[in-house]
């Protein structure tokens, strides 16, 4: 990998000091590290790839800011070997579905949950609320809400594809992100939700 080898400890340290150009840095440069491991030595599709890093590190940063991770020396090899997994266990599946399922049928719980948030933004202190929930997200989550709201009309296929997302990570995704979004609503808005 062309990452210098940060523990989770240092990183903690970054998130500690909300020092967010320096993390996102680090991030980019982990993510594609992993990518290109997992492309160069197991021979994963770019996308899948990607989609495996993405996983792993946003999975791994969120236990080394609960600060279940303090033991990991090189967090570089740690996300190979999460990502490795993931990616396998990924491509097995794949392997193994010889059921298919029509996705358009399929709804998880929450899954009207982005149209109950948006639902009658007119509202001054709901549009406000929501806004301040979104403003809380990282980076990269705010990103992805605003692409969710760019594309609100399409099915989660559609949008998966235009993401370039598997259709299970970007479910997985929009999920957790509605999720915290409603969470963080209804602690300001309880009766509104």
């Amino acid at each position: 990998m062309n990452t210098q080898p940060i523990s989770a400890i240092e990183l903690l340290e970054l998130i500690e000091a909300n020092n967010q150009n320096e993390l996102e840095s680090i991030s980019n440069k982990l993510v594609k590290g992993v990518t290109t491991y997992l492309e160069m030595m197991h021979n994963a599709p770019q996308d899948e790839a990607e989609n495996a890093a993405q996983e792993a590190f946003a999975t791994t940063f969120e236990k080394i800011k609960k600060g279940e991770l303090a033991e990991v020396e090189n967090l570089p090899g740690y996300l190979m070997n999460f990502a490795k997994l993931y990616y396998f266990q990924e491509y097995k599946q794949k392997k193994k579905a010889d059921i298919s399922f029509d996705e358009e049928l399929y709804e998880p719980p929450f899954e009207n949950q982005m149209e109950n948030l948006i639902e009658n933004l007119d509202s001054p202190k709901r549009k406000k609320t929501l806004m301040h929930c979104i403003d809380q997200l990282s980076e990269e989550q705010r990103k992805f809400v605003f692409r969710l709201l760019r594309y609100i009309e399409e099915s989660d296929t559609n949008v998966a594809k235009r993401l370039h997302l598997k259709y299970r990570i970007y479910r997985v995704r929009k999920f957790r992100l509605i999720h915290i979004l409603h969470e963080c609503v209804q602690k300001y808005l309880p009766s509104q939700i």
